[in-house]
């Protein structure tokens, strides 16, 4: 499944904007003058001294934005909010100091996990500065002074619509025409008159999200390439003429445009899972013909504009820093270090900027990862590739912008020794084993050890120590406890085949975690408590994403202190009660039929699937009737063996336990259609009350949803209010999306209704990114709140996420249907 809507806002900065350059040595635009993200000096310090330094020239305080930086001369030109409006800002780039700003419209707001600010990277051309604001408008500006030369209006002007997360592309340059790619219907390319605003041409018809189009030359023929949704295009830029167009077939990939890789060659991070390699060819008098080339899971899933350097193509796969051969599309090296980030090349060396604000030096080299020199930079979040003009690298961060210059001095020393914490045992354990001699004799010690033990990883206090043997390339350590598309390195332990790494944890918390051995990831082989993940798959990632692949297999453990419920012990090998599969001939949505015959009737459309299950006294007592909860996403429920009694059988175990808990009847819903809320209300619960003993009154409907589907039982409680009385959610999704639905629908409630929603105090949460499934939880909270007649209980839970973490309260839940 394919779903834009949890696409977090990396794709907003990952366009190609390269521009054409009047001086080689500027960076004129995003990905540098040439817009390939890479730079030949003719004698800069990287070709001319082989002991460079990074050192910090100057940093100062920038609001939030993803538009990367670009200079000419001594002009250094970016975009930025400061919490009111969207600003282009010019500095002086040798000491950063403000030289103009000017106001592009109201600050931008950050959706779905993306951050404040503009999206877009400036253009320099000349005199003049251009700017696409993440509403539409594209910008000429004065660079001397700031002041708007021309407008256009994308949206008002040719009803463009905007994407997503905001216009990202950037300009880039040919001749004397500004191109942008737009998206709108049947031109959904623009090329500009530079100094008018006119328009010169326009071509295509395809969708963007976060593209930008690249400059390029095949045999002294200039075109200009763009990706869009669904094809890539090469264009003619004097006339906007299509010149080539081939379906690309790509996903919802991150960072498609093009990327020249050498010989007449590009490469497209089209997918999520994939990328590919497009050859462009002539095949007569000025025809060209674009066919694929190659296919590679070597670069996937993935936020790095890849680059172009030597014999090597360099990306972030995942966030492994990959090489991978040009030719080919496959795997030359992978690297953990330095983190996950964004990169240039210049003079044969990478640059990169990682995440967590760090800034490193390495030699672009296809026989391994080789780091001369890195530097600190940023105590937050950078989302922006570097610069690079005259022996020097602009890079910002979400709060700040810096200088870091290269310099010719020799390499300072840096104390790389990673500090944990650790209980005494475990030191003294290490201590022992690096102290002995052998090879033999430390094996057996660490045999003794292992066998000791009851249960993995080993908690001392509240120390979680994770270990793992073997001879693995690479082993890293994965987690709740570090959040999305996160892990740590795991440390060997010189002359033995032992790994660990320690992580500090509250007494009374349960977590997930699973190791990626050699970038794949691998449950725990030393702990045989494993569950099977809905919300992630492959290395952290949201399964959503990444459709298709095998979801994630984790292995699961508590803190000394943390206590389960006693129906999770124990579990009985046969259920009690019985399930009904059902099918729900859904009518087509029209007109209202005059009678239940005529409804009977009419061809049936969209079957919507139902797995019904009767709790034991069902059958026992026919004159009972039952309360009925009415729960999401019935097939992965089933798929991820988790839910409820219907496979695992922990529901039927409680209602044997609890007497307090009047058993309800349980329906999971697959199949729903897009108004998923009306049709529950009109065709399923009239169909369940029709066909079983139920209690037909709000007070007794629950509508139950988790991760993906928990801000749908919101929004179906607070829009169909007089069918259900009652929404449980666990570890709700609520992007902004949802939670403006939910805001204009709280207001609207006008009878007594529960809401009981908890998240994990270890929940889903990307430290890179803006979205957290804990503060996501507590706004929603906060706008249910506000309305006097909506009662919230639950809150945050010693818990993680997922199935392994929400089936620990179904007492708390359906105890609901009698606490009313």
């Amino acid at each position: 499944m394919k779903n834009r809507h949890f696409l977090v806002v990396a794709i907003l900065w990952l366009q190609f904007s390269p521009v054409n350059s009047v001086t080689a040595q500027n960076w004129n635009g995003f990905r540098g003058s040439q817009g390939i993200g890479q730079v030949q000096t003719i004698n800069g310090v990287l070709k001319t001294q082989s002991d460079v330094n990074l050192q910090t020239r100057w940093k100062r305080k920038l609001g939030s934005g993803y538009s990367s930086v670009v200079v000419s001369g001594t002009d250094l030109i970016t975009m930025y909010t400061d919490g009111n409006h969207d600003i282009v800002i010019c500095m002086d780039a040798k000491d950063g100091s403000t030289r103009w700003e000017t106001k592009t419209g109201p600050m931008f707001p950050g959706l779905n996990g993306s951050f404040d600010g503009p999206l877009s990277t400036p253009l320099i051309y000349e005199s003049k500065v251009y700017a696409m604001s993440a509403t539409g408008t594209l910008f000429c500006l004065d660079i001397d002074d700031g002041e708007i030369i021309w407008t256009y209006d994308l949206v008002e002007q040719d009803q463009a619509v905007r994407p997503l997360y905001g216009f990202v592309t950037s300009p880039i340059l040919s001749g004397s025409v500004i191109v942008v790619q737009t998206g709108v219907k049947n031109k959904s390319v623009y090329g500009f008159n530079a100094t008018s605003g006119e328009i010169v041409w326009t071509a295509g018809d395809d969708r963007i999200d976060s593209q930008t189009p690249v400059r390029i030359s095949i045999e002294n023929q200039d075109l200009i390439l763009a990706s869009g949704g669904k094809n890539l295009l090469g264009i003619d830029p004097s006339d906007g003429k299509i010149l080539f167009s081939i379906e690309h077939n790509g996903g919802n990939g991150t960072a498609v445009s093009p990327v020249p890789i050498g010989n007449d060659r590009f490469l497209l991070t089209i997918d999520d899972q994939y990328s590919k390699a497009f050859t462009v060819r002539q095949v007569g008098d000025g025809q060209l013909v674009a066919s694929e080339d190659w296919q590679t899971r070597s670069i996937k899933n993935t936020y790095n504009v890849p680059v172009l350097s030597g014999d090597g193509v360099f990306a972030f796969s995942t966030r492994i820093l990959t090489c991978v051969d040009p030719a080919t599309g496959k795997a030359l090296w992978k690297s953990r270090k330095p983190g996950d980030g964004f990169l240039i090349a210049v003079d044969g060396h990478l640059i990169i900027t990682t995440k967590t604000g760090s800034i490193h030096l390495a030699t672009a080299s296809v026989e391994g990862y080789r780091e001369k020199s890195k530097l600190k930079l940023f105590a937050d979040l950078v989302w922006s590739i570097p610069a690079y003009h005259d022996d020097s690298i602009f890079v910002r961060s979400m709060e700040e912008i810096a200088r870091v210059d290269l310099v010719g001095k020799p390499k300072i020393a840096i104390n790389n020794k990673l500090s944990l914490p650790m209980g005494n045992q475990f030191a003294e354990f290490l201590a022992e084993v690096k102290s002995l001699k052998t090879p033999a004799e430390k094996t057996k010690k660490i045999n003794d050890w292992i066998q000791s033990k009851t249960s993995f990883p080993w908690i001392e206090n509240d120390v979680a120590h994770f270990v793992y043997r073997g001879q693995p390339n690479d082993i890293a350590l994965a987690g709740d406890f570090f959040g999305s598309r996160q892990e740590k390195s795991m440390i060997p332990v010189e002359g033995t085949d032992l790994f660990y790494y320690t992580v500090r944890l509250p007494l009374d918390q349960r977590a997930n975690y699973c190791f990626l051995i050699n970038y794949k990831p691998v449950a725990d082989p030393l702990n045989p408590n494993q569950t099977t993940s809905s919300l992630y798959a492959g290395e952290m990632e949201f399964a959503i994403r990444l459709a298709g692949q095998p979801l994630l297999k984790m292995s699961s453990f508590a803190m000394p202190q943390w206590d389960g419920p006693d129906y999770l012990r124990d579990v009985a090998n046969q259920l009690s009660g019985t399930v009904e599969d059902l099918i729900l001939e859904s009518k087509p949505d029209s007109e209202e039929p005059d009678n239940q015959e005529e409804a009977d009737s009419e061809p049936a459309t969209n079957p919507t699937k139902l797995k019904v299950y009767l709790p034991p006294n069902y059958a026992k007592n026919l004159n009972q009737r039952f309360p009925v909860a009415y729960i999401f996403d019935a097939k992965g429920a089933q798929q991820f063996g988790q839910m409820l009694s219907l496979v695992d059988n922990h529901f039927d175990r409680l209602i044997q336990q609890d007497s307090s808990i009047i058993p309800p009847i349980l329906v999971l819903m697959d199949g729903l259609k897009p108004d998923f809320s009306n049709q529950i209300a009109t065709e399923v619960v009239p169909f369940v009350d029709r066909n079983y003993r139920t209690r037909a009154d709000r007070e007794s409907r629950m509508i139950f949803g988790c991760g993906f589907y928990a801000g749908s039982s919101i929004i179906t409680s607070l829009s169909e209010n007089q069918t259900f009385g009652i929404a449980a959610s666990q570890s709700p999704l609520a992007f902004a999306a949802e939670r403006d639905m939910i805001s204009k629908l709280v207001p609207k409630v006008d009878q007594a209704t529960k809401v009981h929603l908890q998240w994990g105090r270890l929940d889903m949460f990307n430290p890179h990114e803006n979205w957290d499934v804990r503060t996501m939880s507590q706004a929603v909270v906060q706008n249910l709140q506000s309305n006097d007649q909506i009662e919230v209980v639950g809150g945050p839970v010693n818990d993680s996420t997922d199935w392994s973490s929400w089936k620990n309260r179904y007492d708390e839940i359906f105890g609901l249907l009698i606490k009313f």
